[in-house]
This record gives C-alpha cells, structure tokens and sequence, in this order.
C-alpha cells in the first residue's frame, strides 16, 4: 500500500526539481560540514590558548622564584598577587624564622593596620589552615627534631620552639603524635636491632 502511494508521486517527480533539491542538499551538507570543521579549529584553539596561558603563568612564577633565589632580596610580586596574599607571605615567612618568639594574630593585626577577624580571615583562606593551627604546627615540627638531641630536656625544647608552660607543649606534642614528648623520644632514639 505505501509502494503504492509513493509509486504516483515518483511519477510527478520534475526532474529539474529533484536536481535543484539534490544540489541544495549537497549544498547544505557541505555548509553543515565547513562549520563542524570549523567549530573543531575553534575548540582546538581555545584548549591552546589555555594550556599557553597556563605555561605562561608557571613561567612568571618561575622567573619570581629564581629572582628571589639568586638575588636574596625582596623581589616584586608575581604579576597577579594581591597585596593581602603578599602581607600572608610576609607574615608565614615570619613565622617560619620567628616560631619561637611570642607571636600572636592580635599583634601581627595592629602591625598591618587590619581588625584581627580580618587577618585571621585572610591567613586562614591563604594558608588553609588557622594562624593558631599554622604556628603550632611549625613549632611542633621543630621540637621534633629537637627531640633527637638525647642531651636536651623537655623543658628546653618546649621553651626553644616558643612555649613557655612545658605542659602545654607535652599536651599539644600529644594531641599531634599520641604518645608524650619523652615517649616518642624513646621510639625515635631506639638503636635499631642488627
């Protein structure tokens, strides 16, 4: 039954139309095709324009780092630093070389000019983590390797990493290993067995 519906009208079928819609078929496939390849060229070079501006910025950072390396002084920011992640720089460096002196967010704050919310705001979206929690941490790294001199009390290391109540310190080395500051000591300085 449909043969014979389509039958009749492929007999009516002008042979200048069909070329006409045969041509404007080709025509249409062939736009549909420049416009993919098109469309193929543009993604191309969009993910290539990334990947250069992501090697441009490692290549900034790279050229600020081995300026700061080779000239030992303060070199300009990295294009695209803002000056709050320059002062939290600043300021973990500071740690980092002062752990052991009574640093506290309140006076960092008043030396930068800021509220302490807003300092402690900042230190903690740049560094991930606290102030409190960053400077303990570095304090607690240090007293570790204190630790392996047999020759150093407990109190000594407490006070050279900036605690001044060695309790407070064997609390917090606790808290970060699970055994106090003299029991890791044994385990760390036990001679090994042969």
């Amino acid at each position: 039954m449909i043969q014979a519906a389509i039958a009749p009208a492929a007999d009516r079928v002008d042979p200048e139309h069909f070329a006409r819609a045969i041509s404007l078929l080709a025509m249409t496939v062939e736009s549909i095709c420049q416009r993919i390849r098109a469309s193929e060229a543009e993604a191309r070079s969009r993910r290539l324009a990334r990947r250069l501006s992501a090697h441009q910025k490692t290549e900034k950072l790279l050229r600020f780092e081995l300026h700061r390396v080779q000239a030992g002084a303060e070199p300009p920011p990295p294009p695209g630093e803002s000056p709050s992640r320059r002062l939290i720089s600043g300021i973990v460096e500071r740690l980092q070389s002062n752990y052991a002196l009574p640093l506290t967010l309140g006076n960092l704050a008043a030396e930068a000019g800021l509220s302490v919310s807003h300092l402690s705001a900042e230190f903690s979206k740049c560094v991930g983590m606290p102030f409190r929690s960053y400077l303990k941490k570095i304090r607690l790294d240090k007293a570790e390797a204190l630790l392996h001199d047999p020759r150093l009390q407990i109190a000594e290391v407490a006070q050279s990493v900036g605690y001044a109540d060695p309790n407070h310190f064997r609390q917090d080395f606790k808290r970060r290993t699970g055994l106090s500051p003299t029991a890791w000591r044994r385990t760390v300085l036990v001679p090994k067995s042969q």
